[in-house]
């Protein structure tokens, strides 16, 4: 089986820091958002479909996590007041009945007389105070979206957020504070991590778990913690790691240096997204070995679930496979994430773990690990599973929380579409077919709608082709996937 994960979604942090000057008059609520760029400096604002571009005086920047931006360039465009006390060093924000105070230089935060802990403070740099971005738009009600391919941050007082590629059908993705505490945490490496601020006396463990589990798949560059952790009643996370303190900067480095290495091998320049995503694709099925015989065994080896074994040690199951492929794909800028559920074979039903990526704004699911099959050779590459619609995983993958994932409809840029090797019908399987063998062809895979055994007969398609070409004799060997329709015909060999 190849299975056993945990993976939730996620979206990346960062941090922005911008300045701007420029007045709103006095006016009654609009539809607003505000879009802007990591490391660039212009933002743009839309009030009711009206548009205004902004130039920045410092680009965003994302040094430590946490969103840091200037407060009146944020804040303004949405008519709320602000008033800086300097002798206090405080910001008072006044929006829609909500107040909020910052210190800078301080954690401690109060929103309608209420305190609450930041994870970073307010700051001053360049002449400009600097707050947390998700901490004043979301206390405020504002919706705040992240689009990590363009690395686009977009903030909507009208609940709809997104990047400038972000799709339509794409569920705008939210995480709490208590998330990039867990997440800080860890990078920290910390033993005890105190998010008694971010929970509320009805938070249960699970709840809290989710959230650790969202940080571990959604960052696998976090490979050192495993999927194990407690939680203290006071408020504490307890992260199990899965090796010491002092091995971890070593491991990171040797991390680090593969994931380089890989990406200069594997990407080349002018490549378009779907020639990177086949190739990383490629990558990951003829260097990663399907650890097999552990999991049957039952030995739950750490690596073998983090993106550290498929990387560095070339071994692992569905889950570091399917982070393998969320890191590498965010690494040549493609928008990928992980999607948990379950997945059929040889063994039955069972939990597993894949993907979703976006080729030129479009969604597909692509499933590295079924396209590795488990042989001795442990490098047959197949693209049955790279780049499906949801209709075509169903038949033998299943997810809850479907709203919590983008729709995947499209079929524009499944392999077998892009390379012209789809059938709608016989006789368009037998005209590939024979372009295939008169190109020389020894082996073609060819993927037909609605494949039917008694329609398709591989041995008469053969005989035809060879009386039509005067051919002496001939042999080939084939396989069907029956349930994606899938003909893979393999050394070929005509002679006259």
């Amino acid at each position: 089986m190849r299975l056993r994960t945990k993976i939730m979604l996620s979206i990346v942090s960062f941090i922005l820091l911008f300045s701007v000057q420029y007045s709103f008059a006095a006016e009654a609520r609009k539809d607003t958002t505000i879009t802007l760029n990591l490391n660039q400096t212009s933002m743009k604002v839309v009030k009711d479909g009206v548009t205004s571009t902004f130039t920045m005086d410092v680009p965003a920047k994302a040094p430590r996590g946490t969103t840091l931006v200037p407060v009146r360039a944020v804040l303004e465009p949405f008519n709320a007041v602000l008033n800086y006390d300097a002798a206090r060093r405080q910001v008072h924000i006044t929006k829609d009945g909500t107040t909020i105070v910052l210190t800078i230089d301080s954690k401690v935060a109060v929103v309608n007389g209420k305190q609450t802990t930041l994870l970073e403070p307010a700051t001053l740099e360049n002449n400009r105070t600097l707050v947390p971005l998700r901490f004043i738009s979301e206390s405020l009600g504002y919706a705040v979206g992240w689009e990590a391919e363009t690395k686009t941050i977009t903030i909507s007082n009208n609940g709809v957020v997104g990047g400038s590629n972000t799709a339509s059908n794409e569920p705008a993705e939210k995480k709490t504070e208590l998330y990039y505490a867990i997440k800080k945490g860890m990078e920290e490496y910390r033993s005890e991590i105190d998010v008694s601020a971010y929970v509320q006396k009805t938070t249960s463990t699970d709840d809290v778990f989710k959230v650790y589990l969202d940080v571990l798949n959604e960052n696998p560059e976090i490979f050192y913690c495993i999927g194990k952790f407690k939680y203290g009643s006071g408020g504490k996370v307890y992260p199990e790691y899965a090796v010491s303190k002092e091995q971890i900067p070593g491991m990171k480095s040797a991390f680090n240096t593969r994931v380089d290495n890989i990406m200069k091998e594997v990407i080349k320049p002018g490549m378009s997204d779907f020639q990177k995503e086949a190739a990383i694709h490629d990558y990951i099925i003829h260097n990663v070995r399907y650890d097999y015989e552990n999991l049957s065994k039952g030995n739950e080896i750490w690596y073998n679930y983090s993106a550290y074994g498929a990387i560095v040690n070339r071994s692992g199951v569905c889950e570091s496979y399917a982070k393998a492929m969320k890191l590498l794909a965010g690494k040549a800028g493609l928008y990928c994430k992980v999607i948990t559920g379950k997945a059929e074979n040889s063994g039955g039903w069972g939990p597993h773990a894949w993907n979703i990526i976006r080729i030129n704004g479009k969604y597909y699911h692509v499933d590295v690990t079924f396209d590795d099959p488990i042989s001795g050779e442990g490098d047959t590459l197949s693209y049955s599973y790279l780049n499906l619609t949801d209709a075509q995983i169903s038949i033998d993958h299943s997810w809850e929380s479907k709203d919590k994932y983008p729709k995947c409809e499209s079929t524009e840029f499944n392999y077998y579409v892009v390379n012209n090797l789809y059938a709608n019908n016989y006789d368009e399987f037998y005209s590939k077919l024979s372009s295939a063998i008169k190109e020389g062809k020894k082996e073609v895979s060819i993927k037909v709608s609605n494949y039917d055994s008694r329609q398709y007969d591989i041995a008469s398609a053969f005989k035809k082709i060879g009386e039509s070409n005067s051919y002496r004799s001939y042999k080939y060997y084939y396989s069907v996937d029956d349930k994606h329709g899938i003909i893979s015909i393999t050394g070929i060999e005509f002679r006259k």
